[in-house]
């Protein structure tokens, strides 16, 4: 496609530019870091494009985030600004490198960040000023915390996009959310899925031993304690509802309808109730959202997975507390929201997977916040 000019501001000046105007000024911008000494050169890296679009109050939350990440996985960053209250037809750029330090004494490792705010009425711009930049031959993922707002030129970037990763915790409605992408026949996925990672690869490592005595097709009850510390954010009830979700996901659960504490299932044993309960966090540093996970099967056995609050320590067992029946002790959480980002750009994953557990995540997410208004 033709690139597309656009009005912008690019460092402090306004003017006409093109997306090879920007590649100059990219070029411009790493050619004296290049050229420096042995001891002040860079290195410049790029393993993908990573297209991040989302609300202005989010930005300085997301450049936190990626400092983290691109030591892992560095990248051609993309950070698109959506400022509701921006009426101009004109675009805001700048470029900028993102550096870090491979090892002490070894020169710094950078790759480059091009950041653009838009408003409503710029938003035509985004393809014309993105695409011509994304470059070849290289995964592209786009990041997108618009927060439930709709942005008709978004599907134009995800056309663009070999993976979409979205964070349905940061909306007013991720129920809502989380349905719309279930049913949905594009493929996105949810941060917190990939934050889940470590836990339902451990759950699934216990189950494969023959040695454990709870019997996993014949659940009666699974409770899951929630840590909520911040009450803009629904992340606990996201994950709650999500584990749930792959846990019936893979047993063959149906939903039924809420309960006066939850939402019943039927498998193919029998019934199942899922209850969320919120619990108040410890005091010092929280780790985790979920804070038990206890299941219950018809034998009345009982299978906990609880998170310690403190240093990350999990301990997992099955049976009675007193007896410490099949305990083991483990260093595990969930993955920070860092972690989980570079594991979405890093790792493969199932959209399949996802999708069967968000629509069973969908009704139990429903009967909660139903539960908590009334």
């Amino acid at each position: 496609m033709a690139a597309e000019s656009f009005t912008m501001t690019l460092e402090g000046h306004h003017t006409t530019l093109s997306p090879d105007q920007i590649e100059r000024e990219l070029s411009s911008m790493w050619k004296p870091m290049e050229e420096g000494t042995e001891s002040t050169s860079v290195t410049r890296v790029v393993l993908g494009n990573v297209i991040w679009i989302g609300l202005a109050d989010q930005v300085e939350r997301v450049r936190a985030i990626v400092q983290k990440v691109v030591p892992k996985y560095p990248c051609r960053l993309f950070l698109l600004q959506y400022e509701r209250e921006n009426t101009s037809d004109e675009v805001k750029a700048s470029v900028s490198a993102q550096c870090f330090v491979p090892q002490k004494g070894e020169p710094p490792v950078c790759c480059e960040v091009i950041g653009m705010s838009f408003g409503p009425n710029a938003a035509r711009h985004l393809r014309g000023c993105v695409a011509p930049l994304l470059l070849p031959d290289i995964q592209t993922v786009l990041w997108e915390n618009l927060g439930g707002v709709f942005i008709e030129q978004f599907d134009d970037l995800q056309k663009f996009a070999d993976r979409t990763i979205t964070q349905v915790s940061l909306t007013r409605n991720p129920a809502r959310i989380l349905r719309r992408l279930g049913e949905g026949a594009t493929t996105i996925l949810d941060l917190s899925w990939f934050r889940l990672g470590p836990i339902r690869d451990q759950v699934a490592a216990f189950f494969d031993d023959t040695g454990v005595t709870f019997d996993l097709n014949n659940i009666a009850v699974v409770k899951v304690q929630i840590l909520r510390r911040d009450q803009n954010r629904a992340l606990p009830e996201v994950m709650a509802a999500l584990f749930a979700g792959w846990m019936g996901s893979l047993l063959g659960w149906k939903p039924v309808g809420p309960t006066n504490k939850g939402f019943r299932f039927d498998s193919p044993s029998g019934p199942v109730e899922v209850t969320t309960e919120r619990v108040a966090p410890t005091e010092g540093p929280v780790l985790n959202n979920m804070n038990e996970i206890r299941l219950t099967d018809r034998k009345g056995e009982v299978f906990n997975l609880t998170m310690q609050q403190c240093g990350g320590a999990m301990d997992l067992w099955c049976g009675e507390r007193d007896r410490h029946a099949g305990e083991r002790h483990l260093v595990l959480s969930e993955l920070s929201e860092a972690d989980a980002l570079g594991a979405a750009l890093n790792m493969p994953a199932s959209f399949e997977r996802f999708r069967a557990a968000a629509l069973l995540a969908v009704p139990l997410l429903d009967s909660f916040y139903e539960a908590e208004e009334s």
